[in-house]
């Protein structure tokens, strides 16, 4: 299943002062698709594009022989710590039922480093106002205002306007974003 990717951008205070960081989101296709946002994938940038090595890997067959795989070296995209095994996993909830009578939820991987107010933040840049419940009933093709992360609490999505007026984090949604985002930030794998 394909796994869409969004560059965001992040501010950290420290002794040398205020620094900006970039690194991506990402959710499954069909998150993508349920918010139409998949036109907004992130193209990555040279600098994130590394080196990977070749090696060689052997494995015992069920009828006791040893065979061997090769991978080339190559280039691939570095994404920081946001893949789907130690990112932060959140997750919103439809107004959709399932067949069972539950609600269906949708997940999006963010990196472990970034705060509940960063994802707060991009969440509201990056889902249409139009899909974001504002009444209480929420309708099919809504989600409800807040979000849940595993193993932690459930946190309000930021609204559009705030979000969008918020400079601490950022969300690039086009080509021209991307661009300029990529040339004003450090790469997080620095």
């Amino acid at each position: 299943m394909a796994r869409y990717a969004y560059l965001v951008k992040y501010t950290r205070e420290g002794t040398g002062g205020t620094k900006q960081y970039r690194t991506t989101f990402n959710c499954a296709e069909r998150v993508a698709k349920f918010f139409e946002i998949e036109g907004l994938v992130y193209t990555p940038s040279p600098e994130d594009v590394v080196d990977r090595a070749g090696y060689t890997r052997e494995y015992t067959k069920a009828d006791g022989t040893v065979g061997s795989v090769t991978v080339p070296a190559g280039k691939i995209v570095y994404k920081g710590n946001s893949s789907r095994a130690c990112g932060k996993k959140v997750f919103v909830t439809t107004g959709a039922k399932t067949t069972n009578g539950t609600k269906k939820t949708l997940a999006l991987t963010f990196p472990s480093f970034l705060s509940v107010a960063e994802i707060s933040d991009a969440l509201g840049e990056i889902i249409p106002s139009g899909k974001i419940a504002t009444t209480a009933t929420v309708g099919a093709s809504e989600i409800a205002p807040f979000f849940t992360i595993r193993g932690g609490g459930t946190y309000a999505i930021m609204t559009k306007t705030a979000a969008d007026a918020s400079t601490k984090t950022d969300v690039a949604t086009t080509e021209a974003e991307q661009t300029a985002l990529t040339a004003a930030t450090e790469s997080k794998k620095k």
